[in-house]
Formats: structure tokens, C-alpha cells, sequence
């Protein structure tokens, strides 16, 4: 709180919360979440399935996996 108000005094037009969350990536406590994996393209779920099964990385192998096992297909 008082970091805040010493950088507000100087200008700072952010808010408590902003200069909370900054400084705990600092002290290793970080209430940030990590990002959410976005879904791949169909382009890339098409090739998955047109190619022949030898054909795909592994890592793209693990991603198809995890697309065809979710919820919702």
C-alpha cells in the first residue's frame, strides 16, 4: 500500500490492484493464472485426420488426442 501511494504521489494513474499483482511476480507469490491453451485451427485438425497415421509429429499426436477426447465433439 504505501509503494502505491509514493508512485501515485509522483503520477502513477493506476489503481492498488495493478501495483499489488506487480509486485508479487516479484516476491514469487503470483496470483496471475497461467493462459488458457487455445484450440488448434481447423486446417490443422483436417490435416490430423486426411494424413496417413505415421505421417503426424508426436507432439501433434498428443494435441489430436486431447481435441478428440474433449467434451463437446
Amino acid at each position: 500500500m504505501m509503494l502505491w501511494q509514493e508512485i501515485r504521489a509522483r503520477g502513477y494513474p493506476g489503481g492498488y490492484p495493478s501495483v499489488r499483482d506487480c509486485r508479487a511476480r516479484f516476491r514469487g507469490n503470483a496470483r496471475i493464472p497461467a493462459p488458457a491453451l487455445s484450440p488448434p485451427n481447423p486446417r490443422t485438425v483436417t490435416a490430423w485426420f486426411t494424413t496417413r497415421p505415421g505421417a503426424p509429429d508426436p507432439a501433434g499426436k498428443d494435441t489430436l488426442e486431447a481435441t478428440v477426447a474433449s467434451p463437446g465433439n
